[in-house]
């Protein structure tokens, strides 16, 4: 019995580590991707400036 509720802790503590890893994970490629958005958008409207000028 006592070794079932081990395994059942070390299991939880896991679930728990994979999770925050799966977020940090998450957060670092949205805010990726959302960064790489505002810079294309900049270039592309400094470029439809330039060509307006």
């Amino acid at each position: 019995m006592k070794n079932e509720v081990q395994q059942r802790y070390k299991f939880q503590v896991l679930a728990k580590k994979a999770d925050k890893r799966f977020f940090y994970i998450g957060a670092f490629i949205l805010s990726s991707v959302s960064v790489s958005t505002v810079i294309l958008i900049v270039l592309l409207l400094s470029n439809t400036l330039d060509k307006y000028s």
